[in-house]
């Protein structure tokens, strides 16, 4: 992805400081249950979000972020002990950037980077 390469790290994460809040919130309120309808849309344009990513990006943000035992989750663990077969931390790094890249741009969450597609 020529865009995202084209970043710097500190870009990179700052979109990550954004788009991390945002699967935070919606891991909370898919664990509570009762949502209200601008809850229950909030977190429909994060399941679709999440749905158009690739299987390996879509595995690392669901499991990494939004399933209940995300906020018990490291990135070292994820990556040495979730990833079949484990990968690297660059390689673990490049994947997840990947993946808040196009949920920050799906979700039109404001990151502070401009980018230009």
């Amino acid at each position: 992805m020529k865009i995202l390469n084209s970043l710097s790290t500190a870009e990179k994460r700052r979109i990550r400081k954004a788009v991390i809040p945002q699967l935070e919130r919606y891991r909370i309120l898919k664990s509570v249950g009762k949502m209200n309808e601008e809850q229950k849309a909030f977190c429909s344009e994060i399941e679709q979000a999440i749905e158009i990513l690739p299987v390996i990006e879509k595995s690392l943000i669901t499991t990494r972020y939004t399933n209940p035992e995300a906020e018990y989750m490291t990135d070292y663990k994820f990556y040495n002990n979730y990833m079949n077969p484990p990968v690297s931390e660059k390689t673990y790094n490049r994947i997840r950037d990947n993946a808040m890249f196009k949920i920050s741009l799906r979700l039109g969450v404001e990151t502070g980077v401009e980018i230009s597609v």
